[in-house]
């Protein structure tokens, strides 16, 4: 028989159903994409008339709009046992415990035995890989972890190998196509695969999602784990709604997006599955917040620029500002404070072109760091090595989720403004130790980078142990300051700057 409303592991079908045929429902999923209208987070497959929407939403909402009740199907496509996994060591702290109970129903979360997915929200350096890996060991179910990165997928394979006493014949990097066909000729007896987002899309965007559903449904999937899940969100979504697992695992440090509509459909996709993120405002803040605001003095053609039909573009801007006097006197004041603090210090700034530039700056200024400055981008072949350096130049891309880099004491954002609370977040997360330091640096001589400042501010005075601002729009104590500074260091003579 088939039900109008049929509520499966990851995904709610409605069957029988014309697009257009319930507003109230498809809104939630609209978005307006430069020219038009699309749909995210939902599909329409007008061959078989269904409408597939996430399993987080009310059920009860969706009974009201289609008059009827909806219908449970807890069957999973097939699901393959694996040999047990022993963990090598228990949870490090009272939190790591607590997420234990939460995955297992355990205590005060028995109520959550019978769900299918679970999103663990928490913050970065909390142990999420542990804890993903936990859950594998516990379920003991084939996995596939789906990651945004090779290099995250290495590190994943690496921490099974260091947490547990999993073969590593056991686990499988599948690499693109090729890979996936040579699975589907044969059985297969792997416990733990690892795939990218790209060649989960590649895939499907060549043989249909279909295919990708038959895929999961060969290799005995009943354990998926997204990895980052606030990043290729859509990829995301598409997976979910055209399988059918028997749990799902969602790991981040940040739940959100940082479209606005795009995180309406973010938080009404998780809106219903259980979630923990276990943060403490009084113990949990380690790092300390510094906004340093000064008016680089950027023409108004150049600011004009700096905006297109689609917004600010960061690029322009920081390709701009770091030829102007301003900016190179902040600078000096940003270095003078970099060098009474130890350890690696993190600069972000929006271009690789930038990156280069202003590493040239640097080495004819503070001569002092030649030789001790990394370039962390895809424009240096040896980047990770880039990360043992004093001084580390860098991008929001490059240095984004999942890299730890130890020792580091301090980031600063030098010239690549964001709006967007997860990624501000995601760089304020980058410093791990108690006592580190954030600085945020504020051109107010542009309209949108202050409403940046103001849009992300409650978020830092979360997160933040200290948030405290220096302002230095006043033109006379910039130069004051930085003659101070110059005086210092080479008896009052100005060296001859240039980028």
């Amino acid at each position: 028989m088939k039900f109008k409303i049929e509520v499966k592991r990851t995904c709610i079908i409605i069957n029988d159903y014309n697009l257009g045929d319930c507003p109230n429902v498809e809104k939630f999923f609209r978005i307006f994409d430069m020219y038009s209208y699309i749909y995210m987070g939902m599909i329409y497959n007008s061959e078989t008339l269904q409408l597939i929407l996430p399993r987080g939403i009310d059920v009860p909402f969706l009974e009201e709009q289609f008059g009827c009740r909806a219908y449970y199907d807890n069957r999973i496509d097939n699901c393959i046992d694996i040999e047990p996994i022993r963990l090598k060591y228990p949870p490090r702290n009272e939190k790591q415990a607590e997420v234990v109970n939460f995955l297992t129903g355990n205590g005060k979360y028995y109520w959550n035995r019978d769900y299918s997915q679970y999103l663990l929200a928490l913050d970065t350096g909390s142990g999420k890989t542990y804890l993903g890996i936990f859950y594998i060991a516990y379920l003991l179910k084939t996995t596939i972890i789906i990651t945004a990165s090779v290099e995250w997928l290495k590190q994943w394979r690496d921490r099974l190998l260091e947490h547990t006493d999993i073969s590593h014949k056991k686990i499988f990097f599948i690499k693109g196509t090729p890979s996936i066909v040579n699975l589907l000729s044969k059985q297969n007896y792997y416990s733990v695969y690892l795939v990218t987002h790209s060649t989960i899309l590649n895939y499907a965007n060549n043989c249909g999602w279909d295919k990708v559903r038959y895929l999961f449904s060969h290799l005995g999937i009943g354990l998926k784990i997204f990895d980052e899940a606030h990043l290729n969100s859509e990829n995301m979504y598409n997976i979910d709604l055209n399988t059918s697992t028997y749990k799902t695992l969602y790991l981040t440090a940040t739940p959100a997006r940082g479209d606005d509509n795009e995180n309406n459909i973010f938080k009404r996709y998780f809106k219903n599955i259980p979630k923990i993120s276990l943060f403490d405002p009084d113990k949990d803040p380690h790092t300390r917040y510094v906004a340093i605001k000064y008016n680089s003095g950027m023409s108004t053609l150049d600011i004009d620029s700096c905006m297109t039909m689609h917004g600010f573009n960061k690029m322009v801007y920081c390709d701009k500002v770091i030829e102007l006097d301003n900016f190179k006197k902040i600078c000096y004041i940003i270095f003078d404070i970099l060098s009474s603090i130890p350890g690696k210090k993190l600069v972000f700034l929006s271009t690789n072109d930038s990156i280069l530039r202003f590493k040239s700056f640097i080495e004819l200024n503070f001569p002092e760091y030649i030789g001790n400055i990394g370039v962390y981008t895809s424009i240096n072949p040896n980047k990770f090595e880039a990360l043992n350096n004093p001084i580390i130049l860098t991008t929001s891309k490059s240095a984004g989720a999942a890299v730890d880099i130890a020792g580091l004491t301090c980031s600063v954002q030098l010239a690549e403004p964001i709006k967007s609370e997860p990624q501000n977040k995601q760089r304020f997360g980058r410093t791990r130790g108690y006592n580190t330091l954030y600085i945020d640096v504020i051109d107010s001589s542009l309209s949108i980078l202050r409403k940046y400042y103001e849009r992300n501010l409650p978020m830092f005075e979360k997160y933040a142990t200290n948030v405290s601002e220096v302002n230095f729009t006043n033109v006379n104590r910039l130069n004051d300051t930085f003659n101070s500074i110059m005086i210092k260091r080479n008896g009052g003579i100005n060296p001859f700057m240039k980028l």
